[in-house]
């Protein structure tokens, strides 16, 4: 059940940027550095491509370069940046709220008392498979397709929760065990991406930067969990499962995660 008092999560500035760990390009074996930030753009890209009645799309810059950063967390007295990280599979088993059967998870901290976001991070679970181009090159059982992985984990970033149409990218549901198909968004989705009404960032294609680095969590915010999606055919309908509008009262106050692919 929805608590009548959680605020809408939503994005209220224009843009957001993510950066790498330094280890995460030596744990995507089967993929170089090229390739695998190739993937993330393309991810991002098909959700920024949505026409949502000529509005500009909010802008997720791949910042250059690594960062030390290891973990998903949030700081409260900053520097804070957006992370995507590669957690081995005997690591993840020890985590919370970390299912065996989660490709990914993207965790998101907001301000408690507005709902605005601050912060994501996207966290990858080594232990599902070996991360690859399963379009380029061909995928034997035990490898999972990280295009179709992230273009699932940007809806998160975006705002999204899951789907209960099964053809969307955004669906909890893996068709198969080498799956691209959520690489393709389906209506469901863009019509939910634009349901969000993000804000849209105003900038040459030769200029477009997002720099800003949030500094301090405020006394009012926390990071929980969104409750768990509602399963393939249930509910009203696909994009109705907006993340703005989880606010479950069993959820409160744990610490916030999304992506059970």
């Amino acid at each position: 059940m929805q608590s009548p008092t959680a605020p809408l999560l939503s994005w209220k500035r224009s843009c957001t940027a993510y950066a790498f760990n330094a280890d995460f390009f030596d744990q995507i074996e089967a993929m170089s550095e090229p390739e695998a930030r190739a993937a993330f753009r393309a991810s991002f890209d098909a959700w920024a491509e949505v026409s949502c009645a000529g509005r500009a799309p909010f802008l997720v810059e791949q910042l250059a370069g690594t960062t030390s950063t290891a973990q998903s967390e949030w700081r409260r007295e900053g520097p804070n940046e957006s992370v995507v990280v590669g957690i081995d599979e005997e690591t993840w088993t020890t985590l919370p709220d970390h299912s065996a059967r989660a490709v990914a998870l993207t965790l998101m901290w907001h301000n408690r008392r507005t709902g605005e976001i601050l912060d994501t991070d996207i966290e990858l679970n080594l232990g599902a498979g070996k991360f690859a181009d399963c379009v380029a090159g061909s995928c034997s059982a035990g490898m999972v397709d990280l295009q179709n992985t992230i273009t699932h984990e940007a809806g998160h970033v975006l705002g999204l929760g899951h789907s209960a149409d099964r053809s969307a990218t955004m669906t909890a549901q893996q068709v198969g065990t080498v799956e691209s198909q959520k690489r393709s968004l389906a209506p469901d989705d863009s019509a939910g991406y634009c349901a969000l009404e993000l804000p849209a960032h105003a900038c040459s294609a030769a200029g477009c930067s997002c720099a800003e680095v949030l500094a301090m969590l405020p006394s009012s915010a926390t990071s929980r969990t969104s409750c768990e999606a509602a399963a393939p055919g249930a509910g009203r309908g696909g994009w109705l499962w907006l993340l703005a509008a989880l606010g479950c009262m069993r959820c409160r106050a744990r610490a916030r995660r999304n992506g059970e692919l």
